[in-house]
């Protein structure tokens, strides 16, 4: 198709969060302070981005076990956001512009302990009004605003 014009130094990706509700508090995790001056130290939704040769589905499902080491259930999709990154870094080197598409859903917590992998340093569980005090990565950042004001 010649009628859509994206350069070759731009892309798009998708990623999809969790809201881990149990017990009227969100799961939320923490970067540790080495992870970049973006998401240093910063709070998170578990989540991450959709691969390839996954559905929406399988890929939040996914990405929560290994993040947080949790069963759950995906229920609706709650909040739709997107930001851009000027100079993201692929596993294979490339840098690229991109513009991710961020979908959160409403997740129910079905069993499992949180074990949080080595991409985070700390996760806990809070109430809507705590999110407010908390310093979040961009692509979690208008979720979770999304998340307090509802």
């Amino acid at each position: 198709m010649d009628y859509y014009n994206l350069k070759s130094s731009e892309t798009f990706l998708v990623s999809l969060k969790a809201f881990i509700v149990n017990k009227e508090k969100l799961l939320i995790l923490k970067f540790p302070q080495q992870q970049g001056e973006d998401w240093e130290g910063k709070w998170c939704l578990p989540g991450g981005l959709l691969e390839m040769d996954e559905n929406i589905e399988s890929g939040l499902t996914r990405e929560v076990k290994e993040e947080t080491g949790l069963n759950i259930k995906i229920g609706y999709i709650f909040s739709v956001a997107d930001f851009r990154y000027d100079s993201f870094i692929f596993k294979d080197g490339r840098k690229l512009r991109v513009r991710f598409i961020e979908i959160g859903f409403i997740c129910k917590y079905t069993g499992g302990k949180v074990v949080i992998s080595d991409e985070h340093s700390d996760y806990k569980w809070v109430g809507k009004t705590e999110l407010k005090n908390l310093d979040f990565t961009p692509d979690s950042k208008k979720l979770v605003e999304d998340f307090y004001e509802k």
